[in-house]
């Protein structure tokens, strides 16, 4: 998974991953903290029935609060769980350490209504069904916001996850789901994490609707799983906005824009389907990315990308191309592409780019790019239906016929 990541760009993505997965392995085993549910509730806790925090939990030198029973619900009551910022030292082996909020394997669970800062992880559930997070602020934790590990059927929505990782070298992420399917995740506010605003690793059929998630570094969205829809989002000033690995994902309905780039080639795209079958990119609008607005690439020999359709989609002012298929990555690898119904207007090099003669170009329209409206390689298939005015070469397009 990291491997292919590695290949796009230089930038050290890994290390922030890794110590996700070591942490929540590591709290998938074995729980400790105080049984009793003593008034007021104090760092360290373990809740076992519905429990209203009647003030801050300040300074907790380990965790905040631990769940111990199913169908309970923690309700913050607008009040804050916070760490001391320091990481704890000589956690004890399969003990999970600095956790704001930690659910070990208890369904049925609803943690509502508060802040959780200044821990390693600030919200972690692990090995559990229909939980809801929802309602909460979970900032300036040292790696993740949110994270949902090897979990099913829950919602994660109207939260706030913001400068996790921001002022460490281990860079964090707002939130994550990884091996984990089923999961609503919704109506999210995600910005300014060190790493990425969403990622969904190794993780199926979710749904990732509705966020507005902006500044964060790499990618805003990161999808790498199987039938994951990402839709109805908003997505702004992102190194890269949605990067998609996998198989039968979905992406369509998003507003995105200003793909800043991270210093590092590679980076910088509007949207970027990087491996997998059956992918689509559908109704989006797409601006002002430092590269490709919308690219279709294939970076990994044993996931290539077979059967992309890319339709319907607005791309606007590309600092390179608006639509590319095949200018990165391994041509031979992508294949029995579909590019149908887009418009890409004001790109800095080609409106369309297609390098793979396995795709198939049909009523697109580019217009006022600064080289070429369609740039296609010998081979293509033209389905007829383009059009091409104002662009800068007088070509208009090659290989493919434009009215």
């Amino acid at each position: 998974m990291f491997a292919r990541c590695q290949a796009r760009s230089s930038r050290p993505i890994i290390a922030s991953r890794a110590m996700i997965l070591a942490v929540a392995v590591a709290g998938c085993l074995a729980l400790t903290g105080s049984e009793a549910l003593a008034s007021p509730v104090r760092c360290g806790d373990t809740i076992t029935k519905d429990t209203k925090l009647q003030s801050n939990l300040t300074n907790c030198p380990n965790n905040g609060i631990v769940i111990g029973a199913d169908h309970i619900t923690l309700d913050l009551n607008g009040h804050t769980i916070d760490g001391d910022g320091e990481r704890v030292e000589n956690c004890p082996p399969e003990t999970p350490c600095d956790v704001g909020v930690f659910n070990e394997g208890h369904n049925g669970v609803r943690v509502k209504g508060g802040s959780i800062r200044e821990f390693e992880l600030g919200v972690s559930v692990l090995g559990a069904r229909d939980n809801r997070l929802h309602h909460l602020s979970s900032s300036h934790n040292t790696f993740t916001g949110i994270i949902v590990f090897d979990s099913t059927d829950s919602q994660v929505d109207r939260n706030s996850a913001s400068d996790n990782g921001s002022r460490t070298e281990d860079r964090g992420t707002g939130i994550v789901l990884i091996a984990s399917h089923n999961i609503q995740t919704e109506r999210n506010s995600v910005s300014g994490n060190g790493d990425g605003g969403i990622f969904v690793g190794d993780s199926h059929n979710n749904r990732i609707a509705k966020n507005s998630v902006s500044g964060n570094s790499f990618a805003g969205i990161n999808i790498e799983g199987d039938g994951n829809e990402v839709s109805n989002n908003t997505l702004h000033r992102n190194d890269d906005n949605v990067l998609v690995f996998g198989n039968r994902n979905r992406v369509a309905g998003n507003e995105i824009s200003d793909a800043v780039g991270c210093g590092a080639e590679g980076c910088g795209y509007g949207i970027s389907v990087e491996g997998g079958e059956r992918n689509l990119v559908a109704n989006n609008r797409v601006a002002s990315a430092l590269n490709d607005t919308i690219r279709v690439a294939s970076f990994d020999p044993h996931n290539p990308t077979v059967g992309t359709v890319v339709r319907d989609n607005h791309a606007r002012a590309a600092g390179v191309d608006g639509i590319s298929v095949g200018t990165d990555g391994e041509k031979t690898d992508l294949t029995n592409t579909l590019i149908l119904r887009n418009t890409a207007i004001g790109a800095g090099d080609d409106g369309f780019d297609v390098e793979s003669a396995a795709t198939k170009l049909t009523r697109n329209t580019a217009n006022r790019n600064h080289d070429l409206g369609i740039e296609a390689v010998h081979g293509v298939i033209d389905g007829g239906g383009n059009k091409a005015s104002g662009n800068g070469n007088p070509a208009q397009c090659t290989n493919v016929v434009c009215s």
